[in-house]
């Protein structure tokens, strides 16, 4: 799954607003803490003019503490900054992934 994630432009990454990154010192490449009242995470930051300033943007299929691989190719585990609550499931069974976040410099 990692390789072929790892063809997708900014899929092994977390994806940040080149704007709202330079107003918090961050530059394309750099390795971020991700924190929430719940936990934190980290991962290396892909900056695009794509994603809204207010927003991040990272896969969850990484983090399974089933698979050691995928918990060692360095990429964020939302798992640890979302709690799994039922009034965040929707009607198809996903969950609603949004959290409110600092986002730092490692």
């Amino acid at each position: 799954m990692h390789e072929a994630a790892s063809q997708v432009l900014g899929h092994t990454a977390v994806q940040m607003n080149r704007k709202a990154a330079e107003k918090l010192g961050i530059k394309d490449g750099d390795e971020i803490w991700i924190e929430s009242f719940y936990g934190k995470t980290k991962g290396k930051v892909k900056l695009r003019e794509g994603i809204r300033p207010d927003c991040l943007l990272t896969t969850q299929m990484y983090g399974h503490w089933v698979t050691p691989y995928a918990r060692h190719i360095g990429l964020p585990n939302l798992n640890q900054i979302i709690p799994a609550l039922i009034e965040l499931t929707d009607e198809v069974g996903g969950c609603k992934d949004h959290i409110k976040v600092k986002v730092y410099r490692v």
